[in-house]
């Protein structure tokens, strides 16, 4: 009698539909790992004007990756992943690419950028822990879009053709007096 009754129920109350449920959204999860192969299918399907998931890029924009996506690396890819973790300055040099002018392109770093890259990127293996940290974690930066592009003594400042500083005639503490002083006269001429 037990037995009738699993069966009844399990047709009456939507048993078998529960389990072809789980059976959909497991193969849905299955789907839902990404790797460079099925990326590549999507975008072969895009190219060709079929629809395609769009999930694994940002705002549907397929040169910007979506963020939490699971992602399934080929041995290559992961033995590529780990040296270039440890070589920010090869990543950037070789990966990286850069809207300008000519489209995306790769970028020859100067010798600033990869002072810079080595400061923040370089990490050392902390016993204790079991694991790599930051060699530098106490940096905090704020640079402008040009930072480091014009470092000179001779570099001349201009505000509004009024302030000219030639920087080598002064020390630092000077120069920041100067520059206060010429800056409140300047605007106390519009007050």
């Amino acid at each position: 009698m037990a037995s009738s009754f699993s069966q009844f129920s399990n047709s009456t109350f939507g048993g078998s539909k529960r389990a072809n449920d789980e059976k959909k959204e497991e193969e849905k999860r299955k789907k839902r790992i990404y790797s460079t192969s099925r990326i590549e299918d999507i975008l072969k399907d895009l190219k060709k004007g079929y629809e395609a998931d769009m999930t694994p890029f940002f705002e549907n924009d397929i040169t910007l990756r979506s963020p939490n996506l699971t992602f399934k690396m080929t041995e290559e890819e992961y033995d590529k992943w780990i040296y270039y973790s440890a070589n920010p300055v090869d990543f950037t040099e070789r990966e990286v690419v850069f809207l300008n002018d000519k489209g995306r392109t790769l970028v020859k770093l100067r010798d600033y950028q990869k002072e810079y890259l080595h400061l923040v990127g370089d990490e050392v293996y902390d016993e204790d822990l079991g694991e790599f940290l930051p060699l530098n974690n106490k940096i905090i930066a704020m640079q402008s879009r040009q930072s480091s592009k014009c470092f000179s003594s001779q570099t001349a400042i201009k505000l509004q053709e009024e302030i000219r500083i030639n920087t080598s005639k002064l020390s630092i503490r000077n120069f920041l007096i100067d520059q206060i002083l010429k800056c409140l006269r300047w605007f106390s001429k519009f007050v």
